[in-house]
């Protein structure tokens, strides 16, 4: 197992709420060069796409990175003062999951949910813009 780390947004990682010893699923979103049905490919135009590209990866290491302009006026449910800033998660994934993690770390965002360590393979697919304007919206 390699150690890979991400440096992401305190609301995409459950608002810091991960620990070690949680299982993740890292959702990329990525601009993709989509051709239009039989256009040449250089006239392909960019679309944003997401899924769902690690599941149940390990968390082994949560901590906040940067502490970035708490106010005193910002506080959290408890009235403590609210944590503003990034947090550095590491998670344990084989070789060919660090590469996948690494490409999406250079050429898009992250998002980290967490998963339940019983939980069966979630479905997943790619989601365009398209695609979540038109889909039924669920009770």
């Amino acid at each position: 197992m390699l150690r890979a780390v991400v440096d992401v947004l305190r609301q995409r990682v459950l608002g810091g709420a991960l620990r070690a010893g949680d299982r993740v699923a890292v959702i990329a979103s990525l601009t993709v060069a989509v051709p239009a049905p039989g256009a040449a490919s250089t006239s392909a135009a960019a679309t944003k796409q997401t899924r769902i590209v690690l599941q149940k990866a390990l968390v082994s290491n949560v901590q906040l990175s940067n502490l970035a302009n708490v106010k005193d006026s910002v506080t959290s449910e408890q009235g403590a003062p609210a944590v503003v800033g990034n947090y550095t998660v590491t998670l344990a994934l084989s070789a060919a999951d660090t590469e996948r993690l690494t490409f999406a770390l250079e050429n898009g965002t992250l998002w980290l949910a967490k998963q339940p360590v019983a939980a069966t393979g979630t479905d997943s697919r790619i989601w365009t813009v398209d695609d979540v304007l038109r889909a039924p919206v669920t009770d």
